[in-house]
C-alpha cells in the first residue's frame, strides 16, 4: 500500500522567504508565529511511544514552571549513549607543512611536529578537554591546561614507550625529578601492555589503579609527594596523545604511496590509553617535508563541524604542499578498506571512494526545476536520505541527521554552537506512481525541520532541551525498558556531512543499530583528473556490504526515483 505524509506548511503562516533564510536575528520570529506538535516525533505509535509522549509532556510542564538545565540537550544525551571507542570520530588533513626549515632528523621533525601541536593545543581552550567515567554515562570537565604524551607502538598494538610534554604554563612541582618521571612511564607501559584488551569501560581505570598503587604509593614518599605524583598520573591519563607513523619510501610517487596516504589508521593499535579529548596520529613523508595529520576525538563534550574550523586554522597557521589528489575511484588504489572495531564482538568501520560527479550533476539539475516547490534547495544531505530510504536495506527505517543550531546571540564563538539532530523516515513520504512529488514532498519537510531546528523551535529542539532536566541515567533505562519507543523517536541510522572534512571518519552511538554513515568533501580531486569523495560507514558486515551497494548506485537510485513516472520493470 502506497503511504503518503502530508507534513504541515510551516511557510503559510511564516512566509516562505522568511522560512528559507532563517537566522539568529529570525529565530524569534519563527518561535512566536509556529507552534510545536510533540505527536510528530512519532510516526509508528505503540504504547511505550504513548508513555514516552506523556513523559515529554511532563517535562513541558515543569520546563513552563521555570525548572530549567544550563548543559545542552545534545551533550546531555551524547554522556550516555556516546561513551566507547567506537563513538569517537576522526578527521584528516593532508600535506601540510609544519617545518619552518627542513628537519636534519626524524628525531628533530617528530620534535618540531611535537612543539607545534602543543602550541596549538594550548591556545585553543576549546580543545581543553577531559572524560570522567560515571556508572551511566562519561561526563566531561574543561581543563586550565593540557599536555602531550608522545607514545610509540609496536605493530602488535602494544606500547613501546612513552615521552613526556607537559604543558610549559603549569610545570611539574619541584619534587618530582626526571627520575620519577621515567619510572612512572615505564610502569605504565608495562600495565598499559598487560590491560590494553580490556574493554573501554574497564580499561582505563584498571590502568590507572594499577599505576597508582605500584608507583606512586611507596614509603618513602612523602605525603605532599605522593599528592603531587598522583597529580602527575592525573596529567598523562588526562593528556592528548600523539603517536607518528612514515609513510613507505620504496612507493613514494605511486597510487599504492597516495593508498597509504589516505588508509584510516587501525585505532586498535594505536588506542588513548586514558580519558583525554585527542588521540592524533601523524604520517611523515619520506623526505621529512610535509605530513598528514588524523585527529580522533572523544565525541561527548565536542562535534564535528567545530573540530574540522579547527583543523583549518592549523592548516592555514602551518600551510599546504599542495592539493592532495586521491586515487582514481575505479583503480586498485581505491579499493574499499574495512577494519574491524576494537572491543566489538560484530561492528566493522568501512572507508570507500565515490565518483559523486552525477549525483551532484542531478542535484544541481533538480534545483534548477524544483527549488520553489522544495521550499529551498536539494541537500546533499537529503537526497543521500532518500536514496538509503529506497534502499532495501533501510526501507522504512528512521534516520537522524545533526544540525548545528545558530547562536542566540552573537556573544558566543563559532566554537561553542550548539548541536541539535532531526529525526525523519523517508518512506512516509514515498509515492508509487509518481516518485519526483514523494522526493519533493520529503525535501521540503527536510528544509522545514532543518530552519526550524537551527532556529531553535522544532520538535526535536525541544525534546533534547527537555532532555536536558533528567539525569543520563533516564537513557539506560529507556534503551532497557522501552526500546521500541526510544528507536521510534531517536531513530537507527544515522547520517552526517561535512562539506569541508578531506575524510570524515564515522562515529556510531549505541542506539545506531543499522549503523552511521560520514561524508566529507564529495569533490577531491584524483589522480587521473576526475574527482570523488571518502565515505565511513560504520556498522555489521552485512550492513556495510547493503550500504555500499546502494552508494555504488546513489546517482542511479535519484534519477530514477525522481522520474515522473516510476518505470515498470
Amino acid at each position: 500500500m502506497t503511504k503518503r505524509f502530508i507534513p504541515t506548511n510551516v511557510s503559510e503562516k511564516v512566509g516562505v522567504k522568511p522560512l528559507i533564510v532563517a537566522s539568529r536575528r529570525q529565530g524569534k520570529k519563527i518561535r512566536k508565529l509556529v507552534s510545536l506538535r510533540m505527536s510528530q516525533l512519532i510516526d509508528r505509535w505503540s504504547l511505550d511511544a504513548f508513555l514516552f509522549l506523556v513523559f515529554l509532556k511532563i517535562l513541558q510542564f515543569l520546563k513552563f514552571l521555570g525548572i530549567r538545565s544550563e548543559l545542552s540537550g545534545w551533550r546531555n544525551v551524547s554522556s550516555a549513549i556516546m561513551r566507547n571507542d567506537v563513538s569517537k570520530f576522526m578527521l584528516a588533513k593532508f600535506r601540510l607543512t609544519p617545518f619552518e626549515q627542513p628537519p636534519a632528523s626524524m628525531n628533530a621533525a617528530e620534535r618540531c611536529i611535537l612543539e607545534r601541536i602543543s602550541e596549538f593545543i594550548s591556545s585553543h581552550e576549546d580543545l581543553h578537554w577531559k572524560m570522567q567515567e560515571q556508572l551511566f554515562h562519561t561526563s566531561s570537565q574543561r581543563t586550565q591546561f593540557i599536555d602531550v604524551m608522545t607514545a610509540r607502538f609496536l605493530p602488535d598494538g602494544s606500547l613501546e614507550s612513552v615521552s613526556s610534554f607537559f604543558d610549559k604554563r603549569r610545570p611539574l612541582s619541584s619534587l618530582i625529578s626526571e627520575d620519577d618521571i621515567k619510572n612512572v612511564l615505564s610502569k605504565f607501559v608495562r600495565v598499559y601492555n598487560r590491560c590494553r584488551q580490556l574493554p573501554d569501560s574497564k580499561r582505563a581505570r584498571r590502568l590507572y589503579s594499577s599505576v597508582k598503587n605500584k608507583v606512586l604509593y611507596k614509603n618513602t614518599y612523602t605525603l605532599t609527594k605522593r599528592q603531587e605524583m598522583v597529580q602527575m598520573l592525573n596529567r598523562i591519563m588526562d593528556a592528548a596523545w600523539l603517536s607518528f607513523q612514515y609513510l613507505p619510501q620504496e612507493t613514494c610517487g605511486s597510487s599504492a604511496f597516495t593508498a597509504a596516504r589516505i588508509a584510516t589508521p587501525d585505532i586498535s593499535l594505536l588506542r588513548h590509553p586514558g580519558w583525554g579529548l585527542l588521540n592524533v596520529i601523524v604520517r611523515i613523508h619520506p623526505a621529512l617535508t610535509e605530513v598528514d595529520i588524523w585527529v580522533q576525538y572523544h565525541h561527548v563534550p565536542v562535534d564535528g563541524l567545530p573540530m574540522q574550523e579547527l583543523l583549518d586554522e592549523l592548516v592555514a597557521q602551518w600551510g599546504v604542499a599542495g592539493p592532495m589528489k586521491f586515487p582514481a575511484p575505479d583503480s586498485p588504489a581505491s579499493e574499499t578498506e574495512i577494519l574491524r572495531v576494537y572491543g566489538t564482538k560484530s561492528l566493522y568501520r568501512a572507508r570507500t571512494l565515490c565518483d559523486f560527479s552525477r549525483f551532484l550533476a542531478i542535484r544541481k539539475k533538480i534545483n534548477a526545476l524544483h527549488s520553489a516547490e522544495m521550499h529551498g534547495s536539494a541537500t546533499i544531505a537529503g537526497m543521500i536520505l532518500w536514496a538509503l530510504g529506497n534502499s532495501p536495506a533501510l526501507n522504512d527505517v528512521k534516520m537522524l541527521f545533526p544540525v548545528a543550531v545558530d547562536n542566540e546571540d552573537d556573544t558566543h564563538s563559532s566554537i561553542e554552537r550548539e548541536l541539535s539532530l532531526i529525526f525523519i523516515r523517508p518512506t512516509d513520504y514515498f509515492v508509487q506512481d509518481d516518485p519526483l512529488s514523494g522526493f519533493i514532498a520529503f525535501q521540503r519537510e527536510f528544509n522545514r525541520r532543518v530552519i526550524m531546528t537551527r532556529a531553535r523551535h522544532s520538535e526535536t529542539y525541544e525534546m533534547m532541551d527537555l532532555l536536558t532536566m533528567i539525569h543520563p541515567s533516564f537513557f539506560f533505562f529507556a534503551r532497557t525498558f522501552m526500546p521500541r519507543a526510544f528507536r521510534e523517536v531517536v531513530g537507527t541510522f544515522g547520517l552526517s556531512v561535512l562539506h569541508h572534512a578531506d575524510i570524515f571518519i564515522a562515529p556510531r552511538s549505541d542506539v545506531q543499530s543499522n549503523g552511521f554513515l560520514a561524508f566529507g568533501r564529495m569533490d577531491m580531486p584524483c589522480e587521473d583528473g576526475s574527482t570523488a569523495g571518502a565515505v565511513s560507514i560504520c556498522g555489521t558486515l552485512p550492513q556495510i556490504h547493503d550500504y555500499l551497494a546502494a552508494l555504488n548506485n546513489l546517482a542511479g537510485t535519484c534519477e530514477i526515483f525522481l522520474q515522473k513516472k516510476r518505470p515498470r520493470w
